[in-house]
Order: C-alpha cells, then structure tokens, then sequence
C-alpha cells in the first residue's frame, strides 16, 4: 500500500514538472527575440573601379551565386581580379581576400540560421512528445486512481469481515 501511494505523489511530482517544462510557448517567446550582433550587416563583395580598397566601389556582390558579373581577368601574383557585369559590360575589380571573407561570413550565417531552425523544429517535435506524454499521464492518473479507490474498497470489505 505504501508502495502504491509513493508511485502516486511521485506521478503528481512528474506531472508537475512536465508541465511546467513542456510549455508550447517557450520556444515561440524566444523565437523572436534571438538576434546576432553581426546580421545587421550586409555581406558582399565590393567591386572598385581600381585595382585598390581605396578606389571608388561600384557595386556588390552577393557571395550567394550573383551570376550578374563573370572574372575576366586574375592579375599574377596579386589578390585582384578584373570582373565584368553581364547586364551592362562594366568593368571593375574585386579583391580576392575580401572575397574569401565575404563567402566565409556568408556560409557561417546560414550555418548558424540552418542550425537555429532546425533547434525550433526539434523544440517543436520535443513540445509535441510532451503533450503526448502528459496526456498519456492523465489517463494512467486516472487508472491508478481507480486501482486505489478499488482496493481501499476491497480493504475495507476485509476489515469488516473479520
């Protein structure tokens, strides 16, 4: 019998904490709020109408497969190459360190963004197991309360007996 009520306030113990823990709304208060320092800031790539970081910038370009400029020339042993825009023939200059950098910063923001989504969904998936388990609680709640009430009854009906 002691047995059965310890199972018992354990049980309510669990559903306590589960349900405080398996609160649909926690990962979606975050959600927005989450921010990085550096996603204000744009990353591209700046084309110079020199050959040199302190010439003028014409454009940019986006490290994600901007297919408006194509590399037209690569000058030896230096880090510039001459790039033309398909839309208008423009030419200018892009430094290649710069662009390195560019696709790096590129590739670790949709790194951390594909990480982050995939944290949400799997908070989504957790959320929903919760919600099943909290209701396979109840269910198992109500049977044990049953059980409990069917032998009290039956314990009582010995005590008279005898």
């Amino acid at each position: 019998m002691k047995i059965i009520i310890k199972c018992f306030i354990i049980s309510i113990f669990f559903f306590g904490i589960s349900s405080a823990m398996g609160s649909s709304t926690a990962g979606k208060d975050n959600e927005n709020k989450c921010h990085h320092k550096g996603n204000n800031k744009e990353i591209a790539i700046n084309v110079y109408a020199k050959n040199a970081n302190n010439s003028e910038v014409l454009s940019k370009i986006k490290p994600n497969g901007d297919e408006s400029y194509t590399i037209f020339f690569c000058e030896a042993d230096s880090k510039w190459c001459e790039v033309v825009n398909q839309k208008d023939g423009a030419t200018g200059w892009i430094n290649l360190d710069e662009s390195k950098k560019a696709e790096e910063d590129y590739a670790k923001y949709h790194h951390k963004k594909m990480m982050f989504e995939n944290m949400l969904k799997q908070n989504e998936e957790q959320n929903k197991k919760i919600i099943m388990l909290e209701r396979d609680f109840v269910s198992l709640k109500k049977e044990l309360s049953h059980i409990l009430t069917s032998q009290q009854k039956q314990i009582i009906q010995l005590q008279r007996a005898y």
